[in-house]
């Protein structure tokens, strides 16, 4: 899915900055999830280095030589051992870009000690490094490092643009593709997920089954959930809101609740069985 979707202003206003040579040393792109920062900043890096403005990677595509991605570990982290690794990565001159570019996704969820040291490296910036944060959270990051770094906020991409790119480039029929795109709240990369992604479809019937249930029976499905190896908390209450859709008055709490503990769960230790069965007590 290595398309970028909306932020066309965005795209005109970095490309100018480069040719003007007047790039910052350090952005925070913040915004929901799957909203297209990761793909701009890949694409970015790429336009540097090779002049297109794309992320497409594969066979016959050269690897980014001055690109270097960091992302959480699988504990859902990103420690002061990954941070201090760049340091060398970011002093190098640049092969064929003018820039050397360190991005860093899921950036709120660093430790508070590679916080630090990502700190002291942005506070001695070199002419030749670019580092790019990303994150939907920026206010669980440090105000001293965030004020390091300039802001650039992503915005809902238009449902009508989504509709056309999922007709467009992965055929889907207009009618789901006008309901794919008016329920992914401006998120392309939520949209493919619903689309193409069997694995979150499967998450969708889940999230169904979950709230059509009550009581006891709920309960034990709940406790059926969770014990899968592989049950991820974040992804199957993002499904659920979906599932919870069209949005009512009386939904209200339970939405609140849901986007607070999808928030949570991006970086708290949080009991999925006992979070799951509180929140399905304000359901109404």
């Amino acid at each position: 899915m290595p398309m970028l979707i909306g932020h066309g202003h965005l795209l005109d206003d970095f490309k100018k900055l480069a040719a003007q040579k007047k790039l910052g040393h350090g952005y925070i792109f913040f915004g929901a999830p799957r909203i297209g920062k990761r793909l701009f900043a890949q694409s970015f890096a790429r336009f540097l280095e090779r002049g297109v403005f794309s992320a497409d990677e594969g066979e016959g595509i050269p690897i980014l030589s001055d690109l270097k991605l960091i992302e959480p570990d699988a504990n859902h982290l990103i420690g002061i051992d990954a941070i201090r690794e760049i340091r060398h990565f970011l002093w190098q001159m640049p092969n064929q870009s003018p820039y050397r570019t360190l991005i860093v996704d899921g950036s709120h969820l660093m430790t508070d000690e590679a916080q630090n040291a990502l700190l002291k490296i942005a506070e001695e910036p070199t002419s030749r490094a670019l580092i790019i944060l990303i994150t939907h959270d920026p206010e669980k990051m440090r105000p001293t490092l965030r004020s390091r770094f300039q802001p650039v906020y992503f915005a809902p991409v238009a449902a009508p643009a989504v509709k056309k790119w999922l007709v467009t480039e992965f055929k889907a029929s207009e009618t789901a593709a006008d309901r794919l795109a008016k329920e992914s709240f401006g998120c392309p990369g939520l949209a493919w997920r619903r689309l193409r992604d069997q694995k979150f479809q499967e998450l969708e019937e889940q999230a169904k089954r979950f709230l059509s249930l009550r009581h006891r029976e709920q309960a034990n499905y709940i406790k059926e959930l969770v014990a899968e190896d592989d049950f991820n908390m974040q992804a199957f209450l993002e499904a659920v809101l979906i599932a919870r859709l069209p949005l009512k008055t009386s939904d209200f709490g339970f939405w609140h609740r849901a986007l607070e503990l999808r928030r949570d769960a991006s970086y708290l230790n949080i009991n999925p069985r006992l979070q799951l069965t509180a929140l399905a007590a304000t359901l109404t």
